[in-house]
């Protein structure tokens, strides 16, 4: 009996995972077209699929760590709210390297972004809004470490309108600077249970001083060539061509390489209406 039950509980949580993904439609509207900033056209109609079970993309230790400014954006379908699910993640061992992750909340299904300034403690702000799990969302995610107040140093936008956040502790002035790679997907490490479960597509990240805004990153709702923002990302994953395992950082030198993933978690699944 002893054996029994965690086997059954582990089918039951697979079994609410897999009905999850499968209410979610493979082939949505056709993602918006923009003229991108070189008068080019573009279409990116594939996005990373995570089921939830150690699936995750490993990259490079990014240059955000240590930073005072740097923002970070993606688009996400989230199928269910049934775990604390991290989508984005620069995060190594809790208690001396931690980092930052952006979580998608068990239940509530709201957005908490942690940030460490030691390593240590983990202070963090909350959305008041919950992420939708019925269409996709853009997520756009600022840290301005130059701030006055937590409010000033840590912003969260849902397709490019601000959010309300609650705080707690104190967003420090620089993010600490962990050791670990940023993860696609999940936490560094795939064992701690906040494997994302759902879509993730066009994901940039911005280390400068002035970086663009998160409504213009936004665009309207209209997918374009991250490439051709000003200033361009420091890396970017938009999930165009790629075959598993490699995931293409096409502006700069943080390729991924999936773990646990096969051919099919590269969907074709557009992101905006």
């Amino acid at each position: 009996m002893n054996k029994v039950f965690p086997l059954l509980f582990s089918l039951l949580f697979l079994t609410s995972c897999e009905e999850a993904l499968a209410r979610m439609p493979r082939r949505p509207q056709h993602k918006g077209m923009h003229l991108g900033g070189m008068g080019t056209s573009y279409n990116n109609s594939h996005a990373l699929l995570f089921g939830g079970t150690n699936e995750e993309v490993h990259t490079i230790d990014t240059a955000d760590g240590g930073s005072s400014r740097f923002t970070v954006a993606f688009w996400v379908y989230n199928a269910a709210c049934t775990l604390d699910e991290d989508y984005v993640a620069h995060y190594g061992a809790a208690g001396g390297d931690a980092g930052w992750t952006l979580r998608i909340l068990n239940a509530s299904c709201t957005l908490r972004w942690f940030l460490s300034g030691n390593g240590t403690t983990t202070p963090f702000g909350t959305t008041t809004n919950a992420v939708s799990t019925a269409d996709y969302v853009h997520i756009c995610a600022e840290f301005i470490g130059g701030g006055a107040t937590n409010a000033d140093r840590m912003k969260i936008y849902f397709n490019g309108v601000e959010e309300t956040l609650s705080f707690s502790g104190t967003i420090p002035a620089s993010a600490y600077n962990t050791t670990a790679v940023l993860v696609l997907g999940d936490l560094l490490s795939s064992s701690n249970g906040n494997n994302a479960i759902g879509y993730l597509d066009e994901v940039g990240l911005w280390v400068d001083a002035s970086p663009p805004t998160c409504a213009s990153i936004y665009n309207n709702g209209l997918v374009y060539d991250l490439m051709t923002t000003s200033p361009a990302p420091d890396h970017c994953w938009d999930i165009n061509n790629d075959t598993i395992p490699t995931i293409e950082d096409r502006c700069g030198s943080g390729n991924g390489t999936a773990q646990n993933m096969e051919a099919g978690d590269i969907v074709s699944s557009p992101v905006a209406p």
